[in-house]
């Protein structure tokens, strides 16, 4: 075969190949040459069709390769700008959320945030704080033998180190309930308790960051249970005498009695007037906006940071029926008001422009909240261990989560113990969201009953791991 021929079969598509076999006059003039010469095109053709084939796939595998290579890749630097973008101690899509231990200890531990972010964790005779970004740090051992018990402790307010308030709230079986306020300043604690007429002790209701370097306190007033008249009386008629007495006291004291409102630190500037008068929980922002209320009656008042105030209205419960609230929020339009009755937990929502309320069914407690960055909601219900639906069965205290307007149980289903080990359930406490996505969680680890709740392990939990502080073990019970 001549190269022009081999040339026109290379070049030609199979359907044109017989035609230019004919035109060529190398082909032959007999049969024989002719059929030769065709079956030599046809080989040929069928050869270079099949290097076309191979030459084509290997040229499509190529290009889907590199494809897909540039689609991994792109893929793969969306995950991870993603990743980047995720606050710290959120959980990765799917997966569960980590949580570290930071503190432990035989015994209660108690737990709080001051204004500036600073996490204070405190035991009986041992404290330490975790300033924003960083891990637990150990204090110097805090003068005095008088100081709040670390299982009491109901909330821990204040700015460090000038002043942190420390609302305990002690339950006793032949005393009643009596509250406490203490005041850790200057290495020492101390009482900040006043006493009217001595049937009324002032507590610290609720304590906010005022302006930039102060803390807004309001005081309110509760009947000390210790003072309860008659309980050894002799007789009839000297408990009558004595009933008489108190009666007459309690009612001067609570004359006298009214809630204040005081600033409280370095800065000088005076609350709103209208301050004075807000009942509940208090809530400021550097902005000089105030929230007041979240209580019983469903009022919250707002006052803007040109003391211009509105009162608005929540959903109203019977006095007798709320058992705790909490009003917290990340801005000005973005505030939650909690409240948790014997059966449902009321929440309201403020936008910015209007409250939007709703409420669940929930026989815990709320124990505490908080908010963190991103405008979720954290909260703690207790269970009531006396409290059972009849099956026999008390419900387990939960970590619970609000976003989008829906709640989610976030309570660790395990956790590492150091040293070895691990705890396969626990008991949440008291639960801290920080501005940069970072949680904390105190937790009571199951204890051996033969040995008593003194043998209950309680830990710091954390999201970003740090080293552990090991608080002394409280006294065998």
């Amino acid at each position: 075969m001549s190269s022009k021929t081999r040339l026109c079969v290379v070049g030609a598509l199979l359907p044109s190949i017989v035609a230019c076999t004919a035109a060529s006059p190398d082909a032959g003039s007999d049969g024989k040459g002719a059929a030769v010469a065709k079956a030599e095109v046809k080989a040929e053709a069928k050869t270079d069709a099949k290097t076309d084939v191979k030459t084509d796939a290997k040229a499509d595998t190529k290009a889907d390769a590199k494809a897909d290579t540039k689609a991994d890749a792109k893929a793969d630097t969306k995950a991870d700008a993603k990743a980047d973008s995720v606050a710290p101690g959120t959980p990765p899509p799917g997966g569960a959320r980590s949580w570290h231990v930071v503190a432990q200890r035989k015994g209660a531990l108690a737990m709080g945030q001051l204004v500036d972010g600073t996490v204070l964790v405190l035991s009986e005779a041992e404290s330490s704080i975790a300033p924003p970004g960083q891990g637990l740090q150990p204090l110097a051992p805090i003068a005095g033998n008088d100081r709040p018990s670390a299982e009491g402790v109901e909330r821990i307010v204040g700015r460090w180190p000038e002043q942190v308030f420390v609302i305990e709230g002690r339950h006793d079986m032949r005393a009643g309930a009596t509250w406490k306020t203490w005041l850790l300043a200057g290495g020492g604690w101390r009482e900040d308790t006043q006493t009217l007429q001595g049937v009324l002790v002032s507590v610290v209701g609720s304590a906010t960051p005022w302006r930039s370097s102060s803390v807004l306190v309001r005081r309110t007033w509760r009947v000390d249970e210790q003072a309860t008249p008659g309980d050894y009386a002799d007789d009839e008629a000297e408990l009558a005498r004595a009933q008489k007495a108190y009666d007459a006291k309690m009612k001067k004291a609570r004359a006298k009695a009214k809630a204040t409102v005081t600033v409280e630190g370095a800065a000088a500037i005076a609350p709103p007037p209208s301050a004075a008068s807000m009942s509940g929980e208090l809530l400021s922002f550097a902005s000089g906006e105030l929230f007041g209320g979240c209580d019983g009656s469903g009022q919250v008042v707002r006052v803007a940071a040109d003391g211009t105030t509105t009162t608005e209205l929540v959903t109203a419960l019977p006095a007798e029926a709320l058992e705790s609230a909490a009003l917290i929020g990340r801005d000005a339009s973005t505030v939650v008001c909690l409240r948790s009755t014997a059966t449902e937990l009321h929440t309201a929502v403020f936008d910015g422009k209007t409250w939007t309320s709703s409420q669940r069914s929930e026989t815990r407690r709320l124990q505490g909240a908080s908010m963190g960055g991103d405008g979720a909601v954290w909260a703690v219900l207790a269970a009531d261990n006396g409290w059972n639906d009849g099956s026999g069965v008390a419900p387990e205290s939960v970590l619970v989560r609000l976003s989008g307007g829906q709640w989610s149980d976030e309570t660790p289903a395990a956790i590492a113990l150091p040293g070895g080990g691990s705890a396969d359930a626990i008991d949440p406490m008291q639960v801290v969201a920080r501005t940069d996505g970072e949680l904390w969680l105190t937790a009571v680890t199951p204890f051996d009953e033969e040995q008593g709740i003194g043998a209950a392990t309680w830990v710091a939990l954390r999201t970003s791991p740090a080293d552990v502080v090991r608080f002394a073990d409280a006294p065998p019970p």
